[in-house]
């Protein structure tokens, strides 16, 4: 998981929001993002979005969901120590940072929450 910042316009001035983008690994060795980001990513307005991200973090940031999630969670314990090495290191995520930046470069700030959503679905 990691997160890329981008300005935004709001009230008449310009402000840093940041994108959460995560990536997980299925046990047959698939990589895809995390269900629970995409219904952020896919909510009909705001207010859709802002429920389904504190239904995120509900579930994501307390130690005890941690835990509960944690079979979920260590999937790539499954695989030999030489391909752990590979998944467990940030060259994935700042690879797919680096081509969101570069479809996203050109704009200093984006109008509303919504157009730096979807620059960076249409960049995916």
């Amino acid at each position: 998981m990691d997160g890329i910042v981008f300005k935004v316009r709001e009230n008449s001035r310009v402000v840093n929001k940041a994108v959460y983008i995560a990536v997980g690994l299925r046990r047959n060795g698939k990589k895809e993002f995390t269900v629970d980001m995409k219904q952020i990513y896919d909510a009909p307005n705001k207010v859709a979005a802002e429920t389904a991200l504190n239904d995120f973090a509900g579930k994501w940031e307390s130690n005890k969901s941690w835990r509960d999630n944690w079979e979920e969670l260590t999937v790539f314990f499954d695989f030999p120590l030489e391909i752990r090495r590979i998944i467990y290191t940030t060259n994935l995520i700042e690879n797919l940072n680096g081509k969101i930046r570069k479809y996203t470069k050109n704009k200093f700030s984006f109008p509303t929450d919504e157009a730096v959503m979807k620059s960076v679905y249409l960049a995916v």
